[in-house]
C-alpha cells in the first residue's frame, strides 16, 4: 500500500518536555581531571560549545560559563572580575527554557512557549555578534534545536526545518554565503514534514515523518547543493565530530560510512555489541556512549581532550574515576577541548546481613 504524503496543515508536533533527572555537573578539559561544577541548582541538561558551556536547571533557568569573546555566554562580563567568565551565571531570558544547544561560538535555547532565542556568533559572518539572547523565527512555534560548529538547525511544530549560520560545507542548503541571522527553510520536494533533527560539526540530518527517511544536508566537502537521501532506518540519535558520524539504532551503536541511497554503510562499534546504549555524543575526534545502566564509554585519538580515559582509535573503554564512583552518567556533551557530564548518585541499598553489620557496628 502506498502511503500518502502528510499535509503540513494536518501535521503538528508537541513541544518537548524538559529533562527532570537531576545530577551533578562534571567538567573535563586538557588538564586531564574531572571537576565538579558548583553553584548551579538542580542541573538537568548540559551542552558545550567551542570554549563555553551551558547548563539547564530543573526549573528552566540557563547558566553559562567559559569564554565570552564572541558573546557565547549571552551576558555581559566586561565589568566582572578577571576569571569570572569561568564561573556559572544566569542568562537573562524572557521565559523558562525546555532545552539548550551550543556550537563553536554560539548558543541557543527553546523556551516553554515554543520560541527560540540565540546569541553569540558564527564564523565569517557579516551580521556581527549577538551579545544577548535574540529571538529568531518570531511567530513560529518550534520544538527542537541542534547546533553544529558554525550552524544552528531549528525544527518547527509544523515539521519545517530552518537553518542559520556559516555555510562553509553547504549544510545550510539555502542560505547565501555569509548571511546568518536570517533563518531560511530547507525545502525538499515531495518530502513529508520532518519530525526530528540532529547536527554534527559540519552537517545536519533530518528525519521525515511517516516514512522515517533520513536526509543528510550536506556532509563535509561533498559540494552537494541538495539534501542527500540516505538508507538509514530506525534511527533514534545521530552525533558526529569532524570526520566521523555515529548512529544509535535500537540501542545499538554504529559508525556511518558514506551517505546516499546506494552507498550508505553502517558498521557496528566494537566492544559495545552487547551493551544497551541509550545516548551518544562526539567531540571533534573522540566519542562517548552511555548505557542504560549509566556506564560511560569513551574512545578516540584527540590529543587535546584525552580525558585520561579515551580508548585507542575505535576501541571503547569504560570511564572510571574517583568523581564517577557510585554514580550513573545521564548525559555527556563534548567539543574539541572540553566536555561536560551529568552524573547522578546511586543510592546504596543494603542487600545482605554483612552490609548491615558493617553499617551499624
Amino acid at each position: 500500500m502506498i502511503k500518502r504524503r502528510v499535509s503540513m496543515r494536518d501535521f503538528c508536533l508537541e513541544l518537548p518536555k524538559r529533562r527532570q533527572s537531576i545530577g551533578s555537573v562534571l567538567a573535563c578539559d586538557t588538564s586531564d581531571r574531572l571537576t565538579e561544577i558548583q553553584n548551579i541548582p538542580d542541573p538537568v541538561d548540559v551542552s558545550v560549545g567551542g570554549q563555553h558551556s551551558l547548563v539547564l536547571t530543573q526549573n528552566g533557568d540557563v547558566y553559562s560559563f567559559g569564554c565570552n569573546g564572541e558573546g557565547a555566554l549571552g551576558r555581559s562580563t566586561s565589568s566582572s572580575e578577571p576569571g569570572s567568565e569561568s564561573l556559572p551565571a544566569l542568562v537573562d531570558l524572557p521565559g523558562k527554557a525546555l532545552c539548550i544547544t551550543a556550537g563553536g561560538s554560539h548558543s541557543a535555547c527553546l523556551l516553554a512557549n515554543g520560541s527560540v532565542y540565540a546569541w553569540g556568533s558564527f564564523r565569517l559572518t557579516i551580521d556581527g555578534i549577538a551579545l544577548k539572547p535574540t529571538q529568531i523565527l518570531a511567530g513560529t512555534e518550534c520544538c527542537s534545536i541542534a547546533s553544529g560548529r558554525n550552524h544552528l538547525v531549528v525544527l518547527s511544530t509544523r515539521g519545517k526545518v530552518y537553518t542559520m549560520g556559516c555555510p562553509e560545507h553547504r549544510q545550510l542548503r539555502s542560505i547565501p554565503e555569509r548571511s546568518v541571522l536570517r533563518p531560511n527553510q530547507i525545502s525538499i520536494r515531495s518530502a513529508n514534514p520532518f519530525n526530528a533533527i540532529w547536527a554534527t560539526n559540519t552537517c545536519c540530518f533530518l528525519r521525515e515523518s511517516q516514512t522515517e527517511t533520513i536526509w543528510a544536508v550536506d556532509l563535509n566537502n561533498c559540494q552537494q547543493f541538495a539534501p542527500i537521501k540516505t538508507t538509514l532506518k530506525d534511527v533514534t540519535q545521530i552525533a558526529g565530530g569532524d570526520h566521523h558520524t555515529l548512529m544509535l539504532q535500537e540501542n545499538r551503536l554504529y559508525f556511518v560510512v558514506g551517505l546516499g541511497e546506494t552507498s550508505t554503510e553502517i558498521v557496528l562499534v566494537r566492544n559495545l555489541e552487547c551493551s544497551n546504549i541509550v545516548s551518544v555524543a562526539c567531540g571533534d575526534v573522540c566519542s562517548f556512549a552511555i548505557t542504560e545502566d549509566g556506564l560511560l564509554y569513551s574512545w578516540g585519538t584527540d590529543s587535546r581532550l584525552q580525558l585520561g580515559m579515551a580508548g585507542k582509535d575505535d576501541q571503547p573503554i569504560r570511564v572510571i574515576s574517583r568523581n564517577t564512583a557510585n554514580k550513573k552518567i545521564l548525559l555527556v556533551s563534548a567539543a574539541a577541548r572540553h566536555a561536560l557530564f551529568l552524573a547522578q548518585g546511586i543510592p546504596y541499598v543494603f542487600n545482605s546481613l554483612k552490609d548491615s553489620l558493617l553499617a551499624f557496628s
